[in-house]
This record gives C-alpha cells, structure tokens and sequence, in this order.
C-alpha cells in the first residue's frame, strides 16, 4: 500500500513539475516577444499562466515573477 501510495505521489510530483516548467517556458517566452509591458498585458500574461497551469491554480500556491 506504501509503495502504490509513494507511486502516485511520485507522479503528481513530476506532473506538477512538468506544468511549473511549462508555464516558465510559456510565459518567458511571451515576454521576450513584447516590446514593453503595459498593466493590461501583465494581467493577460497572468490569465494565460492560469491556462496554462490549469487544473492546478498558481494563484493560490505560487506565484509568477516578470522582471
């Protein structure tokens, strides 16, 4: 039971990973692309982070740095 427990664990784990790197990825990218950032373009990169991310919500446990 331990072990099938430790299994599925493991995998969230890498499946959250995965979704962490993706939205990374995914938001650097969007960034790159813009010339200059104005506040409504912040929000839809934020919007997009949650679409990305989804079904897990980055707002409530993370959060997204734009430098």
């Amino acid at each position: 039971m331990g072990l099938l427990l430790c299994g599925i664990e493991i995998t969230r784990f890498v499946l959250i990973n995965q979704k962490a790197e993706r939205t990374s990825a995914t938001i650097a990218d969007l960034v790159s692309q813009s010339h200059g950032m104005s506040e409504g373009e912040i929000n839809s990169l934020m919007d997009a982070s949650n679409f990305v991310m989804a079904p897990y919500n980055i707002a409530d446990d993370g959060q997204i740095v734009v430098s």
